[in-house]
C-alpha cells in the first residue's frame, strides 16, 4: 500500500508538472489534450522526459544479453511496455516469459518457487482475461 500511495503521489506531481509546462491541456469533453507543440516550453519538457528515458535506458547495460534465457524476457518487458502502453503488460509478459525459459533451457533450479507461481498467475492473466 505504502508503494502505491507512493506512485500515486509521483503521478500526480507529474501531471501538475505536465500541465504547468504546456504539454498537457485541459479539455471539455475528454479531460485532457495534447499542448502546443510550438511552445519552446513544450520542447524542453520533451528534451526532460528525452533524457529521462536515456537514463532509464542506462540500465539495460546489466542485463546479461549474451544468455538467451535472461535477455529474452527483458527485450519482451521492453518491448511490450510502449506497444501496449501498459507497463503492468509488460511486467507481464517478462514473469511469463522467465519461468518457461529457464525449464526449456534446464535451469529450472535457479529460479526460486514463487516466481513460477507468479508466471503461472501473470499467464492465465495475458492469455484466459481481457486487457
Amino acid at each position: 500500500m505504502r508503494h502505491a500511495i507512493a506512485a500515486g503521489i509521483g503521478l500526480f506531481i507529474a501531471f501538475i508538472g505536465l500541465r504547468l509546462t504546456g504539454l498537457v491541456l485541459p479539455h471539455p469533453s475528454n479531460l485532457v489534450q495534447l499542448g502546443n507543440l510550438r511552445e519552446p516550453m513544450t520542447y524542453l519538457t520533451l528534451i526532460g522526459l528525452a533524457v529521462t528515458l536515456l537514463l532509464m535506458a542506462g540500465n539495460m547495460r546489466h542485463i546479461c544479453w549474451d544468455e538467451f534465457d535472461e535477455s529474452f524476457p527483458a527485450f519482451l518487458v521492453i518491448l511490450t511496455m510502449p506497444l501496449t502502453s501498459s507497463i503492468a503488460t509488460g511486467i507481464a509478459f517478462g514473469f511469463a516469459s522467465y519461468p518457461l525459459l529457464k525449464v526449456a533451457s534446464g535451469k529450472w533450479r535457479e529460479v526460486h518457487p514463487l516466481v513460477y507461481v507468479f508466471g503461472l498467475l501473470f499467464l492465465f492473466d495475458l492469455i484466459f482475461l481481457a486487457h
